[in-house]
């Protein structure tokens, strides 16, 4: 099978913008496109990004890329989980222990749904 992952080339100064990956892999848009990058960094795939003036995916062509990513990452993962954290001391249910593996591990229902 051939993966987004191994249309990649190595390096972030190689890196596919996201219109030409578009076209490769035959996405219909942007957001198709990133789901099947998510689903593939699920099962493993090192699938790295850049929004530097050319932007686009690329796999890493040294630790240092990788350890860039990371940073780029959990600085946004870091403001993701305030903005959660805020929104729901708000609402009343703010759990101050709750951890990234608590939002990683939880099911995909709405805070607050019984459903």
């Amino acid at each position: 099978m051939n993966t987004i992952e191994n249309m990649l080339p190595r390096g972030e100064r190689n890196a596919v913008p996201t219109k030409k990956l578009l076209q490769m892999v035959g996405a219909t848009s942007e957001r198709v496109l990133r789901e099947r990058i998510a689903e593939e960094r699920k099962k493993g795939a090192v699938i790295l990004s850049s929004n530097k003036k050319r932007g686009g995916y690329f796999r890493p062509e040294s630790r240092e890329e990788i350890a860039a990513f990371v940073r780029k990452l959990e600085k946004k993962g870091k403001g993701t989980l305030l903005a959660v954290r805020s929104a729901k001391k708000a609402m009343g249910e703010y759990d101050a222990q709750m951890s990234l593996d608590d939002y990683l591990n939880a099911t995909d229902k709405p805070s607050g749904s019984n459903q």
